[in-house]
């Protein structure tokens, strides 16, 4: 449609509709340097109406809309369902909250405004992931309040999570259990032989760091079970652990342009089952 660019270098697609509704169709020629070509077509829906809005003068007896927004991320996340988006206005707001199959898990702060989130300190997580997808998290501060974990999954199947533009920091644990900024809970899946569990993840353009556990044992993301991931353009320091931890059963993962640093270890591919097709560069 016209108005739609794509940045030359990173491949980020921009578009400002003109309508509050509709739908448009696009499709997109990639070559790389070797020559090789593919399309990727989809369709772009347009709605108005797809859109919730969280903001620190919002009440939740409002509707949610950009207008009367709601105050708090549990009643919009419980509220708003899974084929909305829900956008964070300016402020710091407390969580802790289960998303479940039926809930809005697509959380982006509002273009522009500093939004942070910061873990009630109440749990070992801040944001648990407890369906099957999609999700969102972009944009955000994410304070873990020195808890274990700020977004673990720990669900069956969780197809399609994406997690972009965050700055995430503030985990402590005294243990052995993986204290992360993303942990994926371990299941008895192993991918490279056709069983699902965690798959098509984007952890792309975040930062991680200040992770303090005296056993060494944190990551920024610490995986088990995930399949198609990719894991780029992060920036990862201060943490008492790895970089990254593909923990076991990680299959067809990326990691690329990633920038690791102050940690004990960089990249670790434990490979303490199953693990294959796993691509590391730049």
């Amino acid at each position: 449609p016209e108005g739609m660019q794509v940045d030359p270098a990173l491949g980020t697609l921009t578009w400002l509709p003109q309508a509050a509704s509709g739908q448009v169709a696009v499709a997109m020629d990639i070559t790389d340097q070797a020559g090789q070509r593919i399309t990727h077509s989809f369709a772009l829906h347009v709605s108005a109406d797809a859109f919730r809005f969280v903001a620190a003068d919002g009440d939740d007896s409002n509707p949610g809309t950009a207008e009367a927004p709601w105050a708090t991320i549990e009643h919009a996340v419980k509220t708003a369902d899974n084929s909305q988006f829900i956008y964070v206005r300016e402020g710091s707001y407390p969580v802790h909250v289960y998303i479940e199959n039926q809930d809005c898990g697509k959380l982006l702060a509002y273009p522009g405004d500093e939004v942070s989130l910061v873990g009630k300190g109440t749990d070992t997580g801040s944001i648990w992931l407890k369906g099957e997808g999609e999700y969102i998290l972009q944009g955000f501060h994410c304070d873990a309040n020195k808890s274990r974990w700020f977004l673990c999954a720990d669900t069956p199947s969780l197809t399609g999570l994406t997690v972009r533009k965050n700055h995430m920091f503030n985990v402590a644990d005294e243990g052995l259990e993986n204290p992360a900024f993303l942990f994926f809970w371990d299941g008895e899946q192993k991918p490279i032989q056709g069983e699902k569990h965690y798959s098509d993840i984007l952890v792309q353009e975040n930062s991680f760091h200040s992770l303090r556990n005296p056993n060494h044992h944190g990551a920024s993301a610490t995986l088990y079970n995930v399949q198609d991931l990719v894991f780029e353009d992060n920036v990862v320091y201060d943490i008492d652990g790895n970089g990254v931890t593909d923990k076991d059963d990680g299959f067809r993962n990326t990691y690329r342009n990633n920038l690791v640093y102050g940690c004990t270890r960089g990249l670790v591919l434990a490979n303490q089952n199953t693990q294959g097709n796993i691509s590391v560069h730049h």
